[in-house]
This record gives C-alpha cells, structure tokens and sequence, in this order.
C-alpha cells in the first residue's frame, strides 16, 4: 500500500512538473532589438510575469536561469523594469536572477550593475556578494587597462 501511494505521489508530481516546463517554454519569446540595435522586451514576452505574486514571478526567473534561457530572464527582467518599477526596484530576488543572467550570458558590466543594486538595498546578501568576487576574478570580466598598456 505504501508504495503504491509513492507511485501515485511520483506520477503526480511528474506531471506538475511537465505542465509547468510546458506553460515555461510556451512563454518565451525571442529577444529583438529596436532600431538603435539596443536590446528590448518584445510586447509578448512577459505580459502576465507582473500579475503574478513575487514569488511566483520569482520561481519563473529561477526556471528562466536554471534552463540556462538566460536572454528570456534579461527580456522579462527588462520588461519589469520598463513597466513595473514600482513591482521589482526593492525586489532582491529579481535583481540577483537579472544578475546571474547577465553574468551567464558574459555581460558583466551589466550583471555587476544587478549585483550592485542588491547590495544596496541588502549589504549582507551573500548571492550578490559572491557574484561580485566572481566578477572582479574573473578574467573574462577584466576590461581595464592593463599595467603594460600604460606607458
């Protein structure tokens, strides 16, 4: 009988599982770029993220970076900022998952930029602290000039 119930429990929670992958992947959209070539949120690519709870919105960030869908976190992230400032600007979630994003995709000025923001609002958060040393290691990251250039 027990296990019965784990069989029952097992084929539930696979199925939750597929139809929130479904309802995910069915969200995303592909980035585009408005005439100054800079990078946009299309009109379809969050419209409901924002009429979710935070927490909701959070967990389909989390999915965005954990399915390495990376553009679609920046695309919703930018979205949110664009049009629901008032919804994510205190939001430390939704700044370390535009962060990690960022990071992941080799744009550290902007993922440092994400990072930044946490720690202002949260100096002790240990994800952007962490992110930020990551950054400042990373060799990838380094854009200064180096010491051989100086003349």
């Amino acid at each position: 009988m027990k296990n019965n119930k784990k069989i029952i429990i097992g084929i539930i929670t696979s199925v939750l599982i597929i139809v929130l992958a479904a309802f995910f992947l069915h969200s995303k959209t592909k980035p585009t770029k408005n005439q100054e070539g800079v990078r946009t949120a299309t009109s379809s690519t969050t419209p409901d993220l924002y009429a979710l709870p935070s927490a909701e919105r959070d967990n389909f960030l989390f999915m965005g970076n954990q399915n390495k869908d990376y553009q679609f976190v920046v695309n919703a992230t930018d979205d949110g900022i664009k049009n629901h400032k008032d919804l994510v600007w205190d939001d430390i979630d939704f700044w370390n998952h535009r962060g990690m994003a960022f990071y992941s995709l080799g744009d550290c000025a902007d993922a440092g930029a994400a990072f930044y923001h946490v720690l202002m609002r949260n100096p002790n958060d240990s994800v952007a602290s962490g992110y930020i040393a990551a950054i400042l290691n990373d060799k990838s990251c380094d854009t200064a000039t180096s010491s051989s250039d100086i003349k």
